[in-house]
């Protein structure tokens, strides 16, 4: 099993030193599974004491204990996990905020990991019983794709656009089953309060087009651990909805002399069709453990072709104006 954080070090990208302190700021950020249980009040107080009692008296784990007293489930072991991946601090975010290294040359360090270690990291969701973790390779991947930068030089991040169009410009995707526990962790980066979030700067966009650059790098961040995630799992419309929006984000970012004020109505609502077919994925996904069924639907890929079209159309205008 490869890390991504041992991969940086071993290509270079930052040291040992550098690594050590990230991880324990990381640390410092997850909430242990007794915090997590009772912030959440997923067991009651007379229960939580039984179980810090017989974890003291047995000198045991947290989860053991729970287990051993009757009171782990399933749905106890997914809300747990649910709460700590949304607070625990990715680890390639620190690494940047540290100072240790650029946001575009972590982004492309991950694509890279992704591409020579995908298929040889496990993606299944371990807990031990004194720890509650999700194994290091999988939170990575899917956690600590922070904010992409345009870099046209990086062919990688425009693969999934590319090898999605056949000769005649029509969309064709590998569609395969997914692992269930793969798609679950994958859904936990687009709930509702992502959703929310999303649509909440894409209002700010609307409401003040001149916002366009920071509100757009904004929407770009809070997809691209989604998108990681969709790359993954090889969940191949979903990644390349996500590619689009990106795309089309830096074509216009990347482009001073456009009518931002003109095209800003139009843009955000191709923002929120391309979330509508995300969310829509996404159900397919949980539903069917694949996005067959969705691609499958004559009004899905008449949908998905118009806006690919619009996309399309604005990504070359904007390229040609440059």
């Amino acid at each position: 099993m490869r890390l991504f954080g041992r991969y940086l070090v071993e290509a270079g990208i930052i040291d040992n030193d550098t690594l050590l302190k990230a991880l324990i700021e990381q640390a410092k950020s997850t909430p242990s599974i007794i915090e997590t249980v009772h912030h959440l009040g997923l067991l009651n107080t007379t229960e939580q004491l039984e179980v810090l009692e017989f974890q003291h008296i047995n000198n045991c784990g947290f989860i053991d204990a729970c287990k051993k007293l009757g009171r782990w489930t399933d749905k106890l072991q997914q809300e747990i996990l649910s709460f700590i991946q949304k607070k625990r601090k990715p680890l390639g975010h620190i690494i940047a905020s540290m100072g240790a290294i650029e946001f575009d040359t972590l982004t492309s360090a991950l694509d890279d990991f992704i591409v020579e270690y995908g298929e040889e990291n496990s993606t299944k969701i371990a807990i031990n019983q004194n720890d509650f973790q999700i194994p290091p390779d999988h939170e990575e991947k899917i956690n600590e794709h922070i904010e992409v930068q345009n870099d046209s030089s990086n062919q990688k991040r425009n693969d999934v656009i590319q090898s999605s169009k056949r000769e005649n410009n029509t969309l064709a995707f590998h569609l395969h089953e997914i692992d269930p526990a793969m798609i679950e962790s994958y859904t936990y980066l687009i709930d509702t309060e992502k959703r929310s979030t999303l649509e909440n700067l894409i209002k700010k966009l609307s409401d003040d087009p001149n916002t366009f650059k920071q509100a757009g790098n904004s929407i770009v961040i809070e997809l691209s651990s989604a998108k990681a995630g969709a790359n993954f799992i090889r969940a191949n419309i979903s990644a390349h909805i996500y590619a689009q929006i990106e795309s089309l984000i830096h074509s216009i970012n990347e482009n001073d002399s456009i009518d931002k004020v003109r095209d800003v109505d139009e843009i955000c609502k191709i923002f929120i069709l391309l979330l509508d077919e995300i969310w829509n994925l996404k159900l397919t996904l949980q539903s069917s453990h694949s996005e067959a069924s969705y691609w499958q639907t004559a009004n899905s890929q008449e949908r998905f072709s118009n806006l690919q079209n619009q996309i399309n159309e604005k990504i070359n205008i904007y390229s040609q104006a440059n």
